[in-house]
């Protein structure tokens, strides 16, 4: 995990990363917060292609979410469809969280 971790360190604006092991279907998340949309939106130009290679043909999505916060969303997933809503980006949501 370190040396996963180095790569992200590198990329401009980037404040947090967080992986969420898979839920019920298998799908695994991440949650990563930038302090510029643009920023997030490089990134996946510049790293989306890589985790393309390695994964399931179009299982690989994105959403950039400007103005929501990590510890907001995090305590409330459905302000996501605030700011981009839509019947068929629900992936994103977490699922279950443990011991609650």
């Amino acid at each position: 995990m370190l040396l996963n971790s180095v790569l992200f360190v590198g990329f401009s604006g980037l404040i947090s990363k967080l992986w969420f092991r898979h839920d019920q279907r298998g799908v695994h998340r991440g949650l990563y917060e930038w302090d510029d949309p643009a920023l997030a939106e490089a990134y996946v130009g510049a790293l989306g292609w890589v985790l393309a290679l390695v994964s399931v043909r179009g299982s690989i999505h994105h959403a950039v979410l400007p103005g929501l916060r990590r510890d907001e969303l995090l305590r409330d997933p459905t302000l996501a469809d605030t700011v981009a809503p839509s019947p068929k980006r629900t992936w994103w949501r977490l699922v279950e969280v443990e011991g609650s």
